[in-house]
């Protein structure tokens, strides 16, 4: 008879950064497991969500942020930070991920 091996339980969230070190309204690039990511701290929340535009995978952390949109620095694709969404079209959206803040740190959650 086979050994069955308990299940581990792996903690779901990954810490990225300090609070503290994430200044407001700036997007920053982060890689947690290779996966890059743009952070942004916008007044008391913050919002993670995918470094690549769908039109053509453009690097959305070399885009221009004004108020809650981004916009891909390749073509002008924007997209409100809230929700992902491209502004002129909902359908189309960015991957987003669930952020906690816990003692000044920031963490994020990769599987959704």
């Amino acid at each position: 008879m086979a050994k069955v091996e308990p299940e581990m339980s792996m903690d779901p969230w990954i810490y990225i950064t300090e609070l503290k070190d994430l200044p407001q309204n700036t997007p920053r690039l982060f890689h947690p497991k290779g996966l890059g990511m743009i952070l942004l701290h916008r007044g008391d929340d913050v919002y993670a969500l995918s470094n690549r535009c769908p039109h053509m995978g453009c690097a959305l952390a070399s885009g221009t942020l004004e108020g809650d949109v981004i916009r891909c620095p390749c073509h002008d694709w924007a997209f409100d930070v809230r929700t992902g969404e491209l502004v002129m079209s909902k359908e189309v959206k960015l991957r987003m991920f669930h952020t906690k803040k816990e003692d000044g740190k920031i963490f994020v959650r990769l599987e959704d």
